[in-house]
């Protein structure tokens, strides 16, 4: 098996010829790559959240605080109009 054919290339090779010359049918294989693309969502999707949610509990910050703090007196600087952004402490 080729690895395109696994990934979410592979998947839009089988549904655009069907979407293009066969008339969008499901027998062209138009519901295959719907169904493998809508299959690969939710597989990201929950596989995101279950390792969003590990992270959290074990108290592990997503971005370092000091880096979060830059960012946000860099972005208050900027509302502000100043034309340069403030040192890092």
């Amino acid at each position: 098996m080729e690895i395109s054919t696994v990934g979410t290339v592979g998947r839009q090779r089988r549904t655009a010829p069907a979407i293009l010359y066969f008339d969008a049918s499901g027998a062209a294989g138009l519901t295959r790559g719907f169904l493998l693309t809508g299959m690969g969502l939710v597989l990201w999707l929950v596989l995101g959240i279950a390792i969003t949610t590990w992270y959290d509990r074990r108290g592990l910050d997503r971005m370092q605080p000091e880096v979060l703090d830059y960012m946000n007196r860099s972005a208050a600087a900027y509302a502000e109009g100043a034309s340069q952004p403030p040192p890092p402490r």
